[in-house]
C-alpha cells in the first residue's frame, strides 16, 4: 500500500515535464491516461521484482545452508574415519601381541617335551605320574584355545572395523561430491541474484528502496508509539509496585503474523519452510537463552529493530548498510555481550548444545532465536520480539523487517 503511493510520487516529475510539453499541442487527459498506465506499470514491474527477488533470496539461503550441512557432514564422516583408523592400528598391535603370545606358548610347549595322549600312557611309569601329566596337558591345551580365541576375536573385530571404515570413506566421496554440487548451486543462485538486482533498472532500484524505507519508519513509528504506551502503562502501575516489565520493546503487533516464517507477499519466505516458527529456541556462547537477563533481552530486540530497513546481502554484517539473517541475529546478541556463531544452521547447533532449544511458540521470549528448516536444513534465523512477530533480514525483496 505504501509503494502506491511511493511510485505515483517517484513518477510526478517525467509526467509533469510531459504534461508541459504536449499543453500547446494536446488536452490533458490524454496525459493524465498517460500517467496512470505509467504508474500502473511500475507497481506491476514492483510487484514482479519483489517476487522474483524473495524467491531469488528463499534460494539462496537454502543453498548456502545445504553447503554448510554437507560441510558439516564431511567433517563428522572424516572425524569418524580418523577415529576408526586410529582403532584399527590399535587393533592391529593388540593381534600382533597376542600372536606373539600364542607363539610363545607353542614354543614352551614344544620345549616342555609336550607329548601325544599315547606317549603320555606309555611313558607312565605309575598312575599318579599319568594323572600328573595328563592335567598338564589339559592346561597347556586350555592355554593355547584361550590364546586362540583372542587372536581369533581381535582379528575378526579389525575386520569389522575395516569394512566399515571402507563404508565411510565410500560416504565422504559421495558427499565430496554432493558438495561440490552444492556449492556450484550456490555460486549459480548467487550469480543470478546478483545479476538480476543489477540488472534493476535505477527507477525501480529507487522505488524499492523508497518502499524499504517507508515500511521501516512506518514499523519504527508503531515501535515508537508502543514503547510511549509500555512507558505510561509502567508508571501508572509503579504505586502497585508492579515495574517489572521487561523490556518487551518489540511488539509491533503487525499483523498478528504469530511464528509465520514470511511477510504476506513474500513468495521467497512466506512460510514454505515447513516448519513455520516450529523450531525455536535461544542460544549464547555459553549457555543459551535459557541464561538471558531480562536487560539482555531488551537489548537484543533493540539492536535488531535498529536495523529496520537495512538492505539484505548474502553473508554480510554491515550494521546501518547491509545484513543477511544470521549476520544480524549475530549483531544484536554482540551488542549485548553475547557472542554467537555467524549461520543459521552453527547457531541452531549451538542452542542444542546448550539445552535451550524450545519447540512452541507459546514458550519463546523476547530475544529468542527463531529457527526455519526445509527438508531437516536450517536455512533461517530470526530475533523473536514478542506478541507472534520476528525481526529478520528477509531478502533482497525486503531487508530487515518485523513479520
Amino acid at each position: 500500500m505504501q509503494s502506491k503511493r511511493t511510485t505515483a510520487f517517484r513518477r510526478s516529475v517525467p509526467v509533469a515535464v510531459l504534461a508541459g510539453l504536449m499543453a500547446l499541442t494536446a488536452p490533458l487527459a490524454p496525459v493524465a491516461a498517460y500517467a496512470d498506465n505509467a504508474t500502473q506499470q511500475l507497481e506491476s514491474e514492483l510487484s514482479s521484482a519483489r517476487a522474483k527477488l524473495d524467491d531469488l533470496s528463499h534460494r539462496l539461503e537454502l543453498a548456502a545452508a545445504t553447503v554448510e550441512d554437507t560441510e558439516f557432514q564431511l567433517e563428522e564422516t572424516t572425524s569418524e574415519i580418523a577415529s576408526l583408523k586410529t582403532q584399527i592400528k590399535e587393533g592391529k598391535e593388540k593381534v600382533s601381541v597376542a600372536q606373539a603370545d600364542l607363539a610363545v606358548t607353542a614354543t614352551e610347549s614344544y620345549k616342555g617335551g609336550d607329548l601325544s595322549l599315547l606317549d603320555l600312557i606309555l611313558s607312565s611309569s605309575s598312575f599318579d605320574e599319568l594323572t600328573s601329566r595328563l592335567f598338564y596337558a589339559n592346561k597347556i591345551a586350555d592355554k593355547n584355545n584361550a590364546k586362540i580365541k583372542e587372536v581369533n576375536g581381535l582379528i575378526s573385530t579389525l575386520n569389522d572395523q575395516q569394512e566399515s571404515l571402507s563404508e565411510k570413506e565410500k560416504q565422504l566421496e559421495s558427499l565430496l561430491e554432493e558438495q561440490k554440487a552444492s556449492k556450484r548451486e550456490l555460486e549459480e543462485s548467487r550469480a543470478e541474484a546478483q545479476s538480476y538486482v543489477n540488472g534493476l533498472s535505477s527507477e525501480l532500484q529507487a522505488a524499492l528502496k523508497a518502499e524499504r524505507e517507508a515500511e521501516a519508519a512506518r514499523q519504527k513509528a508503531e515501535l515508537e508509539a508502543q514503547q510511549q504506551a509500555q512507558q505510561q502503562q509502567q508508571e501508572q502501575q509503579r504505586p502497585q509496585g508492579n515495574n517489572g516489565n521487561n523490556g518487551n520493546s518489540g511488539n509491533s503487533g503487525n499483523g498478528g503474523n504469530s511464528g509465520n516464517s514470511g511477510n504476506s507477499g513474500n513468495s521467497g519466505n512466506s512460510g514454505n519452510s515447513g516448519n513455520s516458527g516450529g523450531t525455536t529456541g535461544g542460544g549464547s556462547s555459553n549457555a543459551g537463552s535459557g541464561s538471558l537477563s531480562a536487560s539482555a533481552r531488551a537489548t537484543i530486540v533493540a539492536a535488531a529493530q535498529s536495523q529496520l530497513g537495512v538492505e539484505y546481502d548474502l553473508g554480510a554484517c554491515i550494521p546501518g548498510v547491509a545484513m543477511d539473517c544470521s549476520g544480524l541475529t549475530s549483531y544484536a546478541y554482540r551488542q549485548a555481550g553475547i557472542s554467537i556463531s555467524r549461520s543459521s544452521r552453527s547457531q541452531y547447533s549451538q542452542v542444542v548444545r546448550a539445552g535451550n532449544l524450545k519447540s512452541s511458540a507459546s514458550a519463546l521470549e523476547p530475544g529468542d532465536l527463531v529457527f526455519y528448516q526445509r527438508g531437516g536444513v536450517i536455512y533461517h534465523v530470526a530475533v523473536y520480539i514478542g506478541g507472534g512477530n520476528v525481526c529478520h533480514a528477509n531478502g533482497y525483496g525486503q531487508g530487515v523487517v518485523i513479520t
